[in-house]
């Protein structure tokens, strides 16, 4: 129960931040807190929001977490720079997938045109497979970009 209530704190944070961002004039900040300064609860969702990372503002929590790596046809690995990627709440699968190729790995534009659409089809097939605790905890995935386009690709 502790753990849903949780969750449910950092869904509304998430939300709230999201809010904020796409009407700047009612920001946290220009909200009076003539009532919430006795609320602990509301405080602490005030600090959490305002330290959220640029990047992952009203993405949500994490639901699924893939390590990823990239075995070419000779059986050379290529090592990616962050291997890991992250599939929050609020994120589509295509963004992910296009975040973690251009912006993390800083992969050419020919290898993210190459690897974006079957990651993503990879990546929302998983969350569709995950299990049901996929709600309260992040589940996590293996896989290789190659055998990855050799089963999602369409021959890009």
């Amino acid at each position: 129960l502790n753990e849903f209530k949780a969750m449910r704190v950092e869904d509304f944070q998430s939300w709230w931040v999201r809010e904020c961002s796409r009407c700047p004039l009612k920001s946290p900040a220009a909200v009076p807190a003539s009532q919430d300064e006795d609320n602990p609860a509301a405080l602490a969702l005030a600090a959490a929001a305002a330290a959220a990372a640029p990047a992952d503002v009203g993405l949500g929590r994490v639901i699924l977490e893939a390590r990823l790596s990239c075995r070419e046809d000779i059986g050379i690995d290529v090592i990616l720079e962050q291997p890991v990627l992250q599939l929050h709440l609020y994120e589509r699968e295509v963004d992910a997938a296009r975040c973690f190729l251009e912006v993390h790995n800083e992969l050419a534009p020919r290898l993210v045109r190459r690897y974006q659409q079957p990651l993503s089809r990879w990546l929302q097939s998983k969350v569709q497979a995950a299990p049901p605790d996929i709600a309260f905890n992040k589940h996590i995935v293996c896989g290789d970009l190659e055998e990855i386009v050799r089963c999602y690709g369409s021959g890009v």
